[in-house]
């Protein structure tokens, strides 16, 4: 903002200029938190036209605009969706598992061979063939080159390896060629060859600035090559570490992984590769904390040398002596180290401390983890203060509520423990049937305690209404009857069958789907699904009960998505239901709406 960045661009003497620059950031975590920081930052110096912030990995089709001729752009063949790109994997690998030979099976002896033996299995090994795939394509490496390596000691391992990889390799660009599709991956790293292509042939009339990438992969170094290349163009790299010696740097920027399969792991070899790439020397590289306000340089020198290149550890014999006890004490003085003896006592560990923190007036904390489980347990240890404070990464939609009732509806229905999963969804508060939450509750609880509880022939989810009048007559002649149940008037047993016949009524065409012996798609069980849950979640009110907690809109969005991929070819059974629905959910996170504390944070690395 002050100028110094990118001469001629200084925001703070022109805040129009601010609007003429684009800022790539690595992911869309980052671009929320730049764009957080430059709203604050707003409000201190005045009003001031935002940037355009654009990720790496997000291309968008907009930004080529018709500036550009971009006869490659126009010609790319659309993207299969990523659900559909899922469903159409998981049916490969399945149909590879159909096929796989019994002499195949037996080049194994009596090795154990672990193959996916169900559906739900295909699709979760269809999303590591997602990953897989998107890192070839990232890498741009051949397909050939993949499946030429033979190591000599797995052979028979490697065969049936190789003949798995044909998926990707082989049937699924022929799969795309047809469909005239292009996997995402791959046309995320063509678009950025293009934008990099853009940036070396026409330049830019605002200033482009990148932070925070390491340029890990060839089509982004291309892109940060032409960025630095640039007059009104800046590459932040983060954490460059200038400490390092000559000597140790060579041996990260020159030394390759095969001779030395360690040097990788290095916190410095991404950035040593990428300034090699960019034929850019490390001491031309200029820091932007110049006049020594970074408060955590001697923290930082401490660290580098903690983390030298095993080949050179050596020099800490001779750099002991520059480390007195007290400088160390001095910059390590505010870091603590906890050591706890599991994950929960982990967790409450930082929760205490971030909960200490708010004695403090105005004073903030924040979690950076990697971990989002560590995150999410912290997030649930801070509710015991009656502190609400939600990670920024998301939280996986399959363990939100609406999601968690979903569940319990398909393991009532198609799952074997029927009456504890069939009692807990009757008195969940989603499920109204156009009842008051209280009304509903207590219609649950009464047809718990009459046709679940300590009887011998419970009722079952789509004989309800049955069950229960035929519970009535056998309570007619019990010996013992609950308080609860000789309280109930006629009028209540009339509104209680009633209850029950129109869940009876809601579930049909989902039980239903287990007279069926044929296969089924995805799109048809989803539908019904929805429907399903649309109706046993509206109150008294005509309203849902759904779309207003956190992970209902993403969920219903999912369904949206699944019901559109009416032409997959993946197929199922009923039996498959509920683990088809997990998988097709994991993976899938909901982030909260806002920050409902204004102190307290719980982050991902990269928005730091």
């Amino acid at each position: 903002m002050d100028g110094n960045l990118i001469n001629g661009f200084s925001p703070n003497k022109d805040p129009l200029s601010l609007s003429t620059a684009t800022i790539f950031v690595p992911s869309r975590r980052a671009a929320r938190a730049l764009t957080s920081s430059l709203i604050n930052y707003m409000e201190i110096e005045g009003a001031v036209l935002l940037p355009k912030i654009r990720t790496l990995g997000d291309v968008s089709d907009e930004e080529f605009g018709l500036e550009i001729e971009t006869r490659e752009f126009t010609e790319l063949p659309e993207t299969i969706e990523p659900i559909s790109r899922r469903l159409e994997l998981a049916n490969l690998v399945h149909q590879w598992v159909e096929k796989l030979e019994d002499t195949t099976r037996e080049l194994y002896n009596d090795e154990d061979i672990v193959i996916p033996s169900s559906r739900s299995d295909a699709l979760r090994l269809a999303d590591d063939l997602c990953v897989l795939m998107s890192q070839i394509f990232q890498e741009e490496i051949n397909w050939d080159d993949v499946l030429k390596i033979v190591p000599d000691d797995f052979t028979n391992w490697w065969q049936l390896t190789s003949e798995f990889l044909k998926i990707v390799a082989q049937y699924w660009p022929e799969y795309l060629k047809e469909k005239n599709l292009i996997d995402p991956a791959e046309r995320s790293a063509q678009l950025l060859n293009l934008r990099a292509t853009k940036l070396e042939t026409q330049g830019s009339k605002g200033p482009v600035i990148i932070a925070g990438s390491t340029g890990s992969v060839p089509s982004t170094q291309r892109l940060l090559k032409a960025v630095s290349q640039l007059e009104n163009g800046a590459v932040i790299l983060p954490g460059l570490d200038k400490s390092l010696s000559k000597e140790e740097w060579q041996k990260l920027s020159y030394t390759k992984p095969n001779d030395d399969p360690a040097i990788e792991t290095h916190p410095q070899f991404g950035l040593a590769k990428l300034l090699e790439s960019l034929k850019v020397e490390r001491e031309k590289v200029v820091e932007l904390d110049l006049d020594g306000k970074e408060p955590n340089r001697g923290c930082r020198e401490i660290i580098s040398m903690a983390l030298t290149p095993a080949s050179f550890t050596s020099k800490w014999i001779k750099e002991a002596p520059n480390l007195q006890s007290d400088k160390i004490n001095e910059t390590l003085s505010h870091l603590t180290l906890i050591d706890a003896g599991n994950e929960r006592s982990e967790a409450l560990a930082i929760a205490v401390a971030m909960r200490e923190t708010l004695e403090t007036p105005y004073k903030t904390a924040a979690l950076v983890t990697p971990d989002r489980n560590l995150a999410q347990r912290v997030s649930t240890e801070l509710r015991r203060f009656n502190i609400i404070v939600d990670d920024t990464g998301g939280t996986p939609l399959a363990n939100s509520k609406p999601a968690v009732f979903m569940r319990l509806i398909l393991e009532t229905l198609y799952g074997s423990e029927r009456n504890p999963s069939l009692a807990s969804m009757l008195k969940s508060p989603f499920c109204l049937m156009g009842y008051s939450p209280s009304q509903a509750l207590k219609f649950g609880q009464n047809i718990e305690l009459i046709g679940l509880r300590g009887v011998i022939n419970p009722i079952r989810l789509g004989n309800l209404q049955k069950g229960l009048v035929r519970r009535k007559q056998e309570l007619a002649d019990a010996a013992f009857i609950s308080k609860p149940v000789q309280r109930l008037t006629d009028e209540d047993w009339i509104d209680l069958f009633e209850y029950a016949g129109k869940l009876d009524a809601t579930f049909k065409p989902l039980i239903e789907f287990k007279d069926r012996s044929d296969l089924f798609s995805i799109s048809e069980i989803v539908f019904t699904i929805q429907n399903t849950l649309a109706a046993l979640t509206l109150d008294d009110k005509g309203e849902s009960a759904f779309l207003d907690v956190e992970g209902g809109a993403e969920l219903q969005d999912q369904f949206e998505k699944l019901i559109e991929t009416t032409q997959s070819t993946f197929q199922i059974i009923w039996q498959d239901i509920p683990s088809i629905l997990d998988a097709l959910l994991s993976g899938t996170n909901t982030r909260p709406r806002s920050n409902v504390h204004p102190r307290l944070h719980i982050y991902g690395p990269l928005e730091m």
